[in-house]
């Protein structure tokens, strides 16, 4: 290869860059800001699609497992199983409320109730009505299974793997 069919510097970076390396302090950090909004706007609408699917995976299981438990048990252990798919929903939704306050100092009161309060209920349904405990902690068990099924869920178009959606 010749020394003029090489590329130069100029020929291998995109206008961009260059401009990015090369500007002066304020254009290139007004740069770097608008880069970095782009960033977070684009992550915060892939956190909100992850943590839609995330509930909707919830539902989901406790769908598939309410039929199963229909299909094989008693009306008792079906009822037990829908209150605790439905306080891991519960859960679930006040777990994600309660991590989108994590570093905003205006979220105080707006961030609501404990996650907790879902289990506390769910155990105080169990004994006032007398449901199924098995069942019921099966039902609220199927939150976990839809948080560990969104690790096979590509985040973004960038994502690599070839599992999920």
């Amino acid at each position: 290869m010749a020394l003029e069919d090489r590329p130069t510097n100029a020929m291998r970076w995109g206008e961009a860059d260059i401009e990015a390396k090369f500007a002066p302090a304020s254009a290139r950090m007004e740069l770097l800001n608008a880069r970095a909004e782009e960033q977070r706007k684009r992550g915060n609408y892939e956190y909100g699609q992850q943590k839609r699917g995330m509930l909707g995976d919830q539902l989901f299981f406790g769908a598939i497992g309410a039929a199963g438990e229909f299909a094989f048990g008693d009306l008792n252990a079906l009822l037990s199983f829908g209150v605790g798919s439905a306080a891991g929903f519960a859960y679930l939704f006040l777990l994600q409320r309660t991590v989108d306050a994590v570093g905003d100092e205006e979220a105080g009161l707006r961030k609501g109730p404990a996650p907790i309060i879902a289990v506390i209920l769910l155990m105080g349904m169990i004994a006032k009505n007398h449901l199924a405990v098995f069942p019921a902690l099966f039902g609220f068990g199927t939150y976990k299974i839809s948080t560990i099924a969104q690790a096979l869920v590509p985040t973004s178009p960038s994502d690599k793997r070839k599992v999920g959606r």
